[in-house]
């Protein structure tokens, strides 16, 4: 009797099930799942963001509960949980001096990351609340990334050949400062993908047909000298090679590009401090750097005797960087003429960051002098003299000193927080350099530069991996951050330089007519 019951219960219980089987809708395939998937993540979003309780100390957003001791919305406390877990350095573009002015709401939040991250901290946020290493998914990419990169086969990498033993101290200069580091991907597949962002709008101005890759066709590179030496150091052999012979082709390009410029940048300093130096055997010979002093006049640097020992020394810093010595002729000065304002920017702004002048206010030449921006006098009695006439002092101000000054927040102040060294400025030169879009390159001549600027992103990359740094995506997006900053002032000095032509307020070489394309 008792199993017939059993028996019969369970009958029922069968019926039961599958008559609420047959009254349910027929479900999509996948229905389920997505329905699933909807609950979790409203699920989630509710435990992630809390109840509202008022608006966002920070950014004044109505929807804000409590996260990190404060009021404040998801989008601040992920931010600020970002910043102290990543140990994220951030600068302020338009102070240099410790003051955060910028407006930080609802609608400029994302304006100025250093700002927002200085009112996250007024505002009582607490650092020590963050759970470090939290996230699981970022966990798993790590893992992954880890995986691809070890399992990465030997041609995603360029041969890099083994540094010389005066590379020891680049190694200390990449280094830096970093006690923490963010999870990067491996160097081959970063530089895989800065590639494909060079060819973007970002960097070049108009859109040109991809050439097909051939790296062969880049041949006769020519090795820059090994040694290397430091701006205070002296220079015992300075010979170097305009071009190679056949048999030592195959080492230099096998050499890592970013560790050949650097080399050939410092010889091109040690050339310049010999220029420049004091004229005594004991300073010359004993490494005396040119004393810092104020320009005789604003347009010292370009006289001739000036402008044609920096041409001199640009030139056989470039003839030192392949495959530059052994393009045609007519792709050198495509090159060089694209290539000469954005140097002598470029470096003028590092040279100042490497000497003080963000905080003095001045500009460092290459020379040794300056320029005080505090006293737009000098630049205004120059002007008087070589036009034979008054010159309204106001507006060589605003010609001259206030974009200066400009200049000197937006290209040196972003240098000075990133902490830049001779690798970053050789490799951002090597990018502007090499140009394949540069106005008067031959097709062949284009696909040859288009090669090298290729071959520019993977030695980067290279040398920082071999050299053991982490942050190299960070090092390479700050730098490549730069170059908005250096176009825009080379446009600026172009339009600037066509008024001291026009009104004749300078004397200057006129091979500078060439170099601003004004030749025409």
């Amino acid at each position: 009797m008792a199993d017939d019951r059993e028996d019969a219960d369970l009958v029922a219980f069968l019926r039961q099930n599958h008559a609420r089987e047959l009254s349910t809708p027929m479900r999509k395939p996948g229905e389920d799942t997505e329905k699933r998937e909807s609950v979790e993540t409203r699920s989630s979003r509710r435990c992630r963001e809390g109840p509202i309780i008022g608006p966002c100390v920070v950014c004044e957003d109505p929807r804000g509960s409590i996260h990190f001791g404060v009021v404040s919305c998801a989008a601040c406390s992920a931010f600020f949980r970002r910043t102290i877990a990543e140990n994220r350095k951030y600068s302020c573009r338009r102070s240099f001096d410790g003051h955060f002015n910028c407006p930080i709401d609802q609608k400029h939040r994302c304006y100025c990351r250093a700002c927002r991250l200085q009112k996250c901290l007024l505002m009582g946020m607490d650092p020590g609340s963050v759970q470090l290493h939290r996230d699981t998914y970022g966990s798993k990419i790590k893992r992954a990334l880890e995986q691809s990169s070890s399992q990465c086969q030997p041609n995603t990498r360029l041969n890099l050949a083994s540094f010389s033993k005066s590379s020891s101290s680049l190694k200390e200069i990449v280094n830096g400062a970093n006690s923490q580091h963010i999870p990067s991907p491996s160097s081959a597949t970063l530089a895989e993908q800065l590639i494909i962002f060079s060819r973007s709008p970002v960097i070049a101005k108009k859109s040109v047909e991809d050439y097909s890759a051939n790296r062969d066709t880049i041949a006769n590179d020519c090795e820059a000298p090994s040694s290397s030496v430091g701006p205070k150091q002296s220079f015992a052999s300075i010979a170097p090679p305009v071009s190679c012979p056949p048999s030592e082709i195959g080492e230099t390009q096998s050499r890592n590009m970013i560790e050949g410029m650097v080399d050939s940048y410092r010889q091109m300093l040690e050339r310049r401090r010999l220029v420049y130096c004091p004229s005594s055997i004991r300073d010359i010979l004993s490494g005396t750097m040119p004393t810092s002093r104020p320009a005789c006049y604003y347009g010292e640097r370009v006289r001739r005797d000036r402008l044609r020992v920096d041409i001199a020394l640009l030139v056989e810093f470039l003839n030192n960087t392949p495959p530059f010595p052994t393009l045609d002729v007519d792709d050198k000065i495509a090159l060089m003429k694209n290539f000469s304002v954005s140097f002598s920017i470029l470096e003028k702004y590092y040279i100042t960051m490497r000497a003080g002048g963000l905080q003095t206010n001045r500009i460092f030449h290459s020379d040794g002098t300056y320029t005080d921006l505090e006293d737009p006098d000098s630049i205004t009695e120059e002007a008087k003299r070589v036009a034979g006439k008054e010159v309204d002092r106001e507006t060589l101000n605003k010609l001259f000193v206030q974009p200066l000054k400009e200049f000197l927040l937006e290209l040196s102040g972003p240098m000075y927080h990133n902490n830049m060294t001779d690798v970053e400025f050789c490799a951002l030169t090597a990018i502007l350099l090499f140009d394949p879009i540069a106005s008067g390159l031959t097709e062949v001549g284009s696909r040859i530069v288009r090669e090298a600027r290729d071959r520019v992103y993977n030695d980067w990359f290279g040398f920082y991996d071999k050299n053991g740094v982490h942050d190299i995506g960070q090092r390479v997006g700050n730098t490549m951050l730069l170059l908005p900053a250096v176009q825009t002032i080379v446009e600026t000095t172009q339009e600037n330089f066509r008024l001291i032509q026009v009104f004749e307020l300078f004397q200057y070489d006129k091979i500078l007519d060439e170099l601003m394309y004004l030749d025409t």
